[in-house]
């Protein structure tokens, strides 16, 4: 409880903490993105077999559904890894010659080169997009979670989580007005004793007694 409230103390915490999310973030997002790939693989693979869909491969992978925005990442690493075996050129065979020859040296490798490269700087980009926005989210809970609660801050949730519970709706706007009540009329006595003159006894006898 000690270090909890100290301030400094507890900063310092909260940096060693988010220094280790961002050196285990990328590898957690790695994982993640080669899980979804394998699962979503497999249901492709059992779409493609022309079977009924009963027969269709549902993934066992429980964070299958809340990962589907890999989906344009995992699409690209896939197109990206097709590319080159589909644009391959098969080699010319010895009475290949003029223009057939040279119309294959022209487009084959020169448009397999052309198409790669835009594809993994695009699929890099996105990727870093993707460790780049779930750092900023970890910062923003290590952030939110920086200023140290006083007493009247438990207090306030306290009393929040107390009417809460109170099954009755009638019943908490009653406890809620009881509370905002207390609250005015101790404000409007600790501004009546500031007005007050304390010049005479009976001057502080009426402050006190209003």
């Amino acid at each position: 409880v000690e270090s909890y409230r100290d301030r400094n103390k507890k900063k310092t915490e909260h940096k060693e903490i988010l220094q280790l999310l961002r050196d285990e973030v990328p590898g957690k997002i790695q994982s993640l993105q080669t899980t979804y790939r394998e699962e979503l693989r497999k249901v492709k693979k059992s779409e493609g077999t022309g079977s009924g869909a009963s027969d269709i491969y549902v993934p066992s992978w429980k964070h299958f559904e809340e990962c589907s925005f890999l989906d344009v990442i995992v699409s690209n690493h896939t197109t990206l890894s097709i590319v080159p075996s589909c644009e391959s050129p098969s080699t010319p065979s010895s009475s290949s010659t003029g223009d057939l020859d040279e119309a294959d040296h022209e487009t084959s490798p020169h448009t397999a080169t052309i198409s790669q490269q835009p594809r993994k700087k695009k699929r890099n980009v996105q990727w870093m997009d993707t460790a780049a926005s779930a750092l900023i989210e970890l910062a923003k809970v290590a952030a939110s979670s920086s200023k140290e609660d006083d007493e009247w801050d438990i207090f306030g949730r306290d009393v929040a989580n107390s009417i809460c519970a109170i099954k009755s709706e009638h019943l908490q706007r009653r406890a809620k007005f009881a509370v905002q009540t207390a609250i005015f009329q101790t404000t409007e006595h600790a501004m009546q004793q500031q007005t007050c003159q304390p010049a005479t006894a009976s001057n502080l006898h009426t402050c006190f007694n209003t």
